[in-house]
């Protein structure tokens, strides 16, 4: 449900992106109703129908979405509570992304035109009466570059759980010894981050994959971190590599993964 530049004869106005448009053919016949977008991809097809695009035409959508999942049994499946909500074009909203991770609810939005509309559908992902949401979080900066301008920072559009699970696992910060300094740094701002954020009673799992960075390293840099942050920190449980990692004892640089399970009070 596109409508390709190439295709366009004229354009009537001047839209900006992420407008609602009316798509006609030749004759002047309406055709269909979309965001509007420079580029390749100059319409995205919101309806075939002359129908008003509003909150009511959102919620009707979301509420298909959620439907089909309940009739296919996404909804109750026993082995997850984690599964893709609305998938853009395959659930007729092009342009949008949102993923259920428990009642949390992570949206990302592809076009401008849902962007716009990204506190609308938080309201409506919030107000959903047999699929509870306690939260919507808007995880668009990747999806929208160079889109309109816009200047995006991810946060929360609606509720925001509680800090009380954490877990940290950044890429490799090291991976030569010439950055080890620089990498136990990182790994203490982000620990410190981390351990001034959660609430009290809360756990934390943090991990690190630099080869260059060992166990002890780590321990300490952690542990920098929570004096820094003056919170009073446990460890539960020291975490390595699993047997589906094996190191082989001609070869130490395969230990790599290392991770520490914190109770913070």
């Amino acid at each position: 449900p596109w409508i390709f530049s190439g295709a366009i004869k004229k354009i009537h106005g001047q839209p900006a992106e992420g407008d609602v448009v009316d798509v006609f053919d030749n004759k002047d016949t309406f055709l269909a109703r979309g965001h509007y977008q420079p580029g390749s991809i100059a319409v995205r097809i919101l309806t075939f129908s002359d129908t008003i695009i509003d909150a009511d035409f959102y919620r009707e959508r979301i509420n298909d979405a959620v439907e089909y999942r309940r009739e296919t049994g996404i909804l109750n499946l026993p082995s997850t509570n984690v599964f893709r909500l609305i998938h853009a074009e395959g659930d007729n909203m092009p342009g949008l992304i949102v993923d259920l991770y428990n009642d949390i609810a992570v949206l990302q939005a592809h076009s401008a035109g849902m962007y716009y509309q990204r506190e609308l559908l938080a309201e409506i992902l919030m107000s959903l009466e047999n699929l509870p949401v306690s939260a919507v979080y808007d995880k668009s900066n990747t999806t929208l570059t160079h889109k309109a301008g816009i200047e995006h920072s991810n946060g929360f559009l609606k509720g925001k759980p509680a800090d009380d699970l954490v877990v940290l696992d950044p890429p490799a910060f090291a991976k030569h010894q010439n950055v080890l300094h620089n990498a136990l740094q990182g790994y203490k701002r982000l620990n410190i981050k981390a351990i001034e954020k959660i609430t009290p009673g809360g756990i934390l799992f943090t991990f690190s994959c630099s080869q260059v960075v060992n166990r002890e390293n780590f321990r300490k840099s952690v542990f920098a971190a929570a004096a820094s942050a003056g919170r009073k920190v446990r460890i539960i449980k020291q975490l390595s590599q699993t047997a589906d990692h094996p190191v082989n004892i001609f070869h130490p640089e395969s230990e790599y993964l290392k991770g520490l399970v914190l109770y913070i009070e």
